[in-house]
């Protein structure tokens, strides 16, 4: 049957084999291979340094991640032998308590049926037992014949052995009496009483009658036969025919069940109703698609309160969106901000398969002029619809969802009808974005290029330090140079330039400067979002004065690598920009030391520049 579950603890035994076998081969795929790694610097030399270690890294995670999987399949195998072999011993023993089924039990009857009487049906002429019929009201009482069960004082105890016909023969039962009532519908093997010997005689259906002519006289307190027990009828405890007969509450209470099995319940009206909204509901139109827009929009409302919790006052004024896009393939989600290029703050890892519109991508169809325009753009969420109209048709996708943490203009909701809105998402702490995890990266290995990413990753720790000090001061001196100075951050420049100037020569800062120098670079935020800010050329320097800004920000604290990946990031969305006018790279040195000047990076402008090099 379809509903019927069958389990062979062989068919157990083969799926354990099975996962004994896919964890062998996962872990033979995540070996990590010692011979060509310990090989790489004698072949490549020291220059591929930085490609051997993150081959290392990647084999070591790799390795750890088959472990995991094989020792699940391992715990599944366990588990399905154990079943297997359970499975074995219950049905051994459910095979011996049946075969001891009836043994040393009180003659006195513990469960239901008919009760027998004293005398038993002659030999010559033995009446058996009707089949069971599957309507308990098709058993009728018919008229009275010639074999009719001879009636007799009750003794209210079972047929002693010694009182059992010679000839094996099946006695009399009551028609109607072994009637299928509720609980033999799922147990119909132990109901059955097959002839014995005798002639065997067909049970007509609709008829009491029994063994070809004799009928019984109609059981008094139900339907069809079905009642308190009759005194009339014989039975016996045979080989095959189940528990012995009882009387008592377990037979008074068979009519009750017999009528549940046999006449159908009254269905509720609240269930009927239940049934016809549903069926209403179905029959209304829905949009296409609209179960996997709801749950698109629930992925980008989740992801953006996620970063919005994770973020925190990091980032203050800095509006953020969230875009989902559907496509044959699956759905992507695509996260900008209104400030810079996409710009993140630091402490931030987001998810890998995340992706952004500010992205170098030939196969995308974005172009400088597109990024020169959304840069001016206040709202995010219109950078994510302008960015779908361009990216959506070349991928065969469409805006299916998009939220945002402020008001999304009602023009853009007019343009989008099809599209799930969210506004002013909440921060939410669902989803863990403020720790590195093996599903998340930080901002620079989302949004920076790889020359910068494998430049970090090549830094020896004790230098980490010195690079990030040489960052700042080349990003601060290249905007002077490029005029890039909007008359708001003067004073900004000049702080920072003192502060430099201090940690060239190895004194720290005052901590009243980090205050004061945070204070004024969140007043230049505010210049950049608001309209009086002028025009683009002017909020690209403040951009570019935030920048270097958050660089000197960066010093505060001790050296290490994540902070470094910070630095070379805020780094390129200096230098890397198209609309910086780059200048020569120069060397910066405390005052009084003339001999070893500090080294600085020099970062080509464009898309394909080669790996960060010290001058």
């Amino acid at each position: 049957m379809v509903n019927q579950l069958r389990l062979d603890p062989d068919n157990l035994r083969a799926l354990a084999d099975r996962h004994d076998r896919a964890a062998a081969k996962i872990r033979e795929a995540g070996r990590i291979p010692e011979g060509w790694i310990g090989r790489f610097r004698s072949q490549y030399g020291t220059i591929a340094e930085p490609m051997r270690a993150a081959l290392a890294d990647y084999f070591d995670r790799r390795h750890r991640r088959a472990e995991r999987q094989a020792a699940r399949h391992e715990r599944t195998r366990d588990i399905l032998r154990a079943a297997a072999n359970e499975l074995e011993h219950r049905d051994h023993e459910s095979g011996q308590n049946i075969g001891d089924r009836g043994r040393g039990f009180d003659p006195v009857p513990t469960s239901g049926g008919p009760v027998p009487v004293s005398t038993p049906p002659t030999a010559t002429n033995p009446v058996v037992a009707p089949p069971m019929v599957t309507n308990p009201t098709a058993v009728a009482p018919g008229p009275s014949a010639s074999n009719s069960v001879p009636t007799g004082p009750v003794t209210g105890r079972p047929v002693a052995p010694q009182h059992l016909p010679d000839d094996g023969s099946v006695p009399a039962m009551i028609p109607g009496a072994n009637a299928r009532n509720h609980s033999d519908s799922q147990h119909s093997g132990l109901v059955a009483r097959p002839p014995v010997s005798g002639e065997s005689f067909r049970a007509q259906e609709n008829t009491g009658r029994a063994g070809g002519s004799g009928t019984a006289p109609p059981p008094p307190g139900g339907p069809g036969g079905l009642g308190s027990p009759a005194p009339a009828g014989v039975t016996v405890s045979g080989p095959g025919a189940g528990p012995p007969p009882v009387t008592g509450l377990a037979a008074a209470d068979a009519p009750s069940r017999a009528r549940s099995a046999s006449v159908a319940r009254p269905i509720s009206p609240m269930a009927v109703g239940a049934a016809v909204t549903t069926a209403g509901a179905r029959q209304r139109p829905r949009p296409v698609n609209a179960e996997a827009d709801t749950s698109d929009l629930t992925a980008a409302r989740t992801l953006l309160a996620s970063v919005l919790h994770a973020v925190g006052s990091t980032a203050p004024g800095v509006a953020w969106s969230v875009a989902a896009m559907r496509s044959p393939v699956g759905m992507a989600l695509f996260l900008t901000t209104n400030e810079g290029r996409g710009w993140l703050p630091s402490g931030l890892y987001l998810p890998r398969n995340l992706s952004t519109p500010w992205r170098r991508d030939d196969a995308v169809g974005v172009g400088e002029s597109e990024w020169n325009i959304w840069e001016q753009h206040i709202d995010p969420a219109r950078i994510l619809v302008e960015f779908a109209r361009i990216f959506g048709p070349r991928a065969n996708a469409r805006l299916t969802a998009l939220v945002s943490s402020e008001h999304i203009d009602p023009q853009l909701l007019a343009d989008n009808p099809d599209t799930s809105v969210g506004e002013r998402v909440e921060p939410a702490n669902e989803l863990k974005l403020r720790s590195p995890g093996p599903r998340t990266v930080d901002r620079l290995g989302f949004a920076g290029s790889a020359d910068a990413q494998a430049e970090a990753f090549g830094v020896p720790s004790a230098e980490r330090g010195a690079r990030g000090l040489a960052l700042a001061v080349d990003a601060h001196h290249r905007v002077r140079r490029a005029d890039a100075t909007p008359v708001a951050a003067v004073p900004v420049e000049q702080l920072r330039e003192q502060m430099l100037a201090l940690l060239e020569a190895g004194e720290p800062a005052p901590k009243q400067w980090w205050a004061e120098l945070r204070r004024a670079d969140n007043a230049l935020a505010d210049a950049i979002r608001s309209r009086a800010a002028g025009d683009r050329e002017t909020k690209l320097s403040l951009a570019f004065q935030r920048r270097c800004t958050e660089l000197v920000l960066l010093l505060n604290g001790e050296p290490g690598y994540r902070r470094l990946r910070n630095q070379f990031y805020a780094y390129e969305q200096i230098v890397k920009h198209p609309a910086f006018a780059d200048s020569p790279v120069v060397t910066v040195g405390p005052a009084g030391d003339a001999g070893r000047p500090v080294a600085v990076p020099d970062l080509r402008v464009g898309p394909d520049s080669g790996l960060l090099r010290a001058e």
